[in-house]
């Protein structure tokens, strides 16, 4: 589940995090981080979340962003930018 307001909206308060089954960590917490094994915890990102809408984007187009972000932050992780 998305995080909800702890007050009403739009009083810059703090936000709850509610807790959401662990599956994307659970793939990869077993496994090595290769491409294959990223992809699969992308794919599972984002179940058991409910997406809802804002500014920012639909709930459908806000679940097909979820998948690509985890991705896209794993993959640094494994392999992390050469510095120069």
């Amino acid at each position: 589940m998305p995080s909800v307001p702890a007050v009403g909206a739009c009083t810059r308060c703090t936000y709850l995090k509610r807790m959401h089954p662990a599956t994307a960590e659970d793939r990869l917490a077993s496994s090595r981080l290769t491409p294959n094994a990223i992809e699969a915890a992308a794919h599972t990102a984002n179940d058991g979340i409910t997406f809802m809408g804002s500014a920012f984007g639909s709930a459908a187009y806000l679940a097909e962003l979820l998948p690509i972000y985890v991705s896209r932050a794993v993959s640094q992780i494994a392999n992390p930018p050469k510095r120069p």
